[in-house]
């Protein structure tokens, strides 16, 4: 996950003058619903997009589907920001669930769940395909528990997952956990966890990762070694300017390399164990 900035796109703007366009087949229907629409709009900011806040709106007749026409093909001289964002907001790392991949433009609050906030700049979020997998959930059973939303949750900007191993050396049991137990968005981390990143197949991609340094320790650490034989602090020091060299190449402590590398920084068995292999390898 990643705290990006919020569009700077004045929304209230946007949509008042969508409804005064009278060359917008959909003009009639947004002008007789402008001022609903519009006070939604700012509940959402004042709410931060919270789904235990923030309402779906009935709309009149057709009006849900007309809202997300627009926001399929915005019209040439208005919601360009739309267009742009899809082009050029994608960044390197996913700010929903840390993953690597490139993504593109989603609904935070789904837009067939939520259509009045179709075109809203806040609510519509980069991200990859753990978006589409989690599909229109964005809250649990019981409040507070939600998706994290990118724009609004500071608490991102710290260090909230890692890997936890189990097992035997060779072929551990990997699975992800909060940091701190306490954390005082504990149930909100704990339903974004599972429905986002664990539903995005992070337990493969760090059992890949694992596989790698299980097999080559000594080339994956290379640049981050002295040279001969090594220590568990060596080892120690060079997975932990790896986790460094991670956060600042994508900006946030939550990646995936990143809770890698938190995971093997918090076994201290199996730091000995690749220290060793290190060493076997390096005969």
């Amino acid at each position: 996950m990643k705290k990006i900035d919020p569009p700077l796109v004045d929304d209230i703007n946007e949509l008042s003058d969508l409804s005064l366009n009278a060359r917008l087949k959909e003009n009639d229907i947004l002008s007789r619903n402008i001022n609903n629409l519009l006070a939604h709009y700012l509940q959402y900011e004042a709410y931060a997009g919270n789904p235990w806040e923030v309402n779906s709106l009935n709309l009149e007749g057709n009006l849900a589907s007309k809202l997300k026409l627009l926001y399929e093909n915005p019209p040439k001289y208005q919601l360009g920001f739309i267009k742009e964002y899809r082009d050029k907001l994608s960044p390197d790392i996913c700010p929903m669930c840390g993953g690597l991949g490139k993504g593109t433009l989603d609904h935070y609050l789904p837009k067939d769940d939520y259509p009045s906030f179709a075109v809203l700049s806040k609510n519509l979020v980069p991200a990859c395909d753990c978006n589409s997998k989690r599909n229109t959930t964005v809250k649990g059973d019981r409040e507070p528990e939600r998706v994290i939303h990118p724009y609004y949750d500071t608490f991102i900007k710290h260090r909230v997952f890692k890997a936890k191993f189990s097992g035997t050396f060779e072929s551990p049991q990997i699975s992800m956990i909060i940091i701190d137990d306490y954390h005082e968005q504990k149930k909100v981390l704990n339903f974004h966890l599972n429905e986002v990143v664990l539903n995005n197949k992070i337990l493969d991609w760090l059992e890949k990762r694992w596989g790698a340094m299980f097999n080559k320790p000594h080339k994956l650490l290379r640049s981050y070694l002295p040279r001969g034989m090594v220590v568990r602090s060596d080892v120690e020091t060079a997975i932990q300017d790896k986790l460094e060299d991670s956060d600042e190449e994508y900006d946030t402590p939550n990646n995936w390399w990143s809770f890698f590398y938190a995971g093997l920084l918090d076994c201290n068995v199996r730091l000995d164990c690749i220290t060793s292999k290190i060493n076997q390898l390096r005969l």
